[in-house]
């Protein structure tokens, strides 16, 4: 690194605080510091930011942050192995280092003051000093830990939608995870890894129908995702999920035809989000809602509908057949207790 020798602020002398220390950095040295590995969609954020950056405010120069990692580690989030190598790696300054990227023009002269937290070794340390600046400078930090965990998670190439790109499940996610719920966001979607990236390709996130993009729905693709996704594409349950999600994904409320006398658990589902409960098998006023009181009546109906009557090949009579008992007061056989079907899932993912 380049200690900058035309920076006219002071160094704040840390030399008796343990474990960090303060340098100076020519900007051009510090644009290529790794990026922290749970760093947020930083391009994102610089749309946001980047005509405040161009004023050139003092506020520009100071308060960076490097974690100094000086043994290589690994660690295994539900299966998923994630590594962090040796290195110098950045805490604080992410957007400003891609803005001056990005406008050169707008380098300083003058070099900027960076806090390096020294002898980092292990996972949990090395997020929680990101984890520090992140919360504190971030007004939707829910959405951008979601994108920190794409990142780190090797999702973030993999994923082409704006909702799961941008973060914006976190209420879908919450509701999904069978865990508890104080668990890391970085726990949350490593659990959910393959079925997010698998249902991100087909559509799911992103519909054809406006109307069917909203949290609870979001949620229980998760969880139907969960229980069916495998790796044997010709297997029967991964032929049903993968036809499920595209007709899902690929309809429009236009073109949605409800004729037969009898109907899958598709065909349901969307009728009754098309016609705003008109059926009365999610109770008025719930539908899209994510308080607790409304969430298990929205995902057990919309989970019977997947996994019991669409897995399954079931048609029920459109008018008498669907029953609010049966995913509200579900039982798996006669000696079990009735449950939703939404806690029903839950337990079995």
């Amino acid at each position: 690194m380049k200690i900058s020798t035309k920076n006219p602020l002071a160094v704040q002398d840390l030399k008796d605080v343990p474990n960090v220390r303060t340098e100076l950095f020519d900007v051009q040295d510090w644009i290529p510091v790794t990026d922290h590995s749970i760093q947020r969609d930083t391009d994102l954020r610089l749309k946001t930011m980047e005509n405040a950056f161009k004023l050139g405010l003092p506020t520009l120069y100071t308060d960076f942050a490097a974690i100094e990692v000086t043994k290589s580690f690994k660690v295994k989030l539900n299966g998923v192995a994630v590594n962090v190598e040796k290195g110098l790696y950045k805490a604080n300054g992410h957007t400003r280092s891609l803005f001056w990227q990005k406008n050169p023009t707008h380098i300083p002269e003058h070099g900027i003051i960076v806090n390096i937290y020294e002898n980092v070794e292990d996972f949990a340390t090395f997020e929680a000093i990101y984890n520090c600046y992140d919360s504190k400078l971030s007004v939707d930090n829910a959405n951008n830990k979601i994108q920190g965990a794409l990142r780190i998670l090797g999702m973030k190439d993999k994923i082409t939608s704006n909702v799961v790109r941008k973060g914006s499940f976190g209420s879908a996610l919450s509701i999904a995870y069978p865990g508890h719920p104080k668990d890391d966001v970085i726990e949350k979607v490593s659990y959910f890894r393959e079925e997010i990236i698998f249902l991100d390709k087909l559509g799911v996130f992103n519909t054809n129908a406006v109307q069917l993009r909203f949290q609870t729905l979001y949620a229980s693709y998760l969880m139907f995702a969960k229980m069916f996704l495998t790796k044997d594409t010709e297997s029967d349950n991964y032929i049903k999920l993968f036809d499920a999600c595209r007709r899902i994904s690929s309809i429009e409320k236009e073109d949605f035809i409800s004729s037969d006398k009898k109907w899958d658990g598709i065909t349901g589902m969307l009728y009754e989000i098309f016609n705003e409960c008109e059926k009365g098998w999610i109770p008025e006023g719930m539908l899209r809602k994510t308080s607790y009181a409304t969430v298990s009546p929205q995902c057990s109906f919309f989970l019977y509908c997947l996994v019991e009557l669409w897995m399954n090949d079931k048609r029920l009579d459109r008018t008498k057949g669907f029953k609010h008992s049966a995913w509200l007061q579900y039982k798996e056989d006669s000696d079990s207790e009735p449950t939703t079907y939404y806690n029903y899932v839950r337990s079995n993912i």
